[in-house]
């Protein structure tokens, strides 16, 4: 039996800081996070956003994405089950 992490959802805001701007602002090197960790932009969160909508975000697209998976599965269901009804009308 596997037992693990099968999925995740993922949410980042959308509204964005230069580094280099952060960086300076609070008296760190740039290069530390351009050179350092490759980062050139830092996401941050809108004003109305906090934990719980970020993860909730998360939980959204991790649900849609289940749900897609679900409808694909049922639709091979039925075009099987449909597939099945033709020949058996063809019998």
């Amino acid at each position: 039996m596997d037992v693990g992490i099968d999925r995740l959802g993922f949410y980042t805001p959308k509204k964005y800081i230069d580094i280099v701007e952060l960086a300076e602002a609070r008296d760190v090197d740039p290069n530390k996070f351009t050179i350092g960790i490759g980062q050139s932009k830092q996401a941050v969160p809108d004003v109305y956003q906090d934990a719980v909508t970020m993860a909730a975000e998360a939980a959204i697209r991790f649900w849609m994405m289940i749900i897609v998976m679900i409808l694909v599965w049922l639709s091979s269901v039925l075009r099987a089950v449909l597939t099945n009804q033709k020949l058996l009308q063809l019998s």
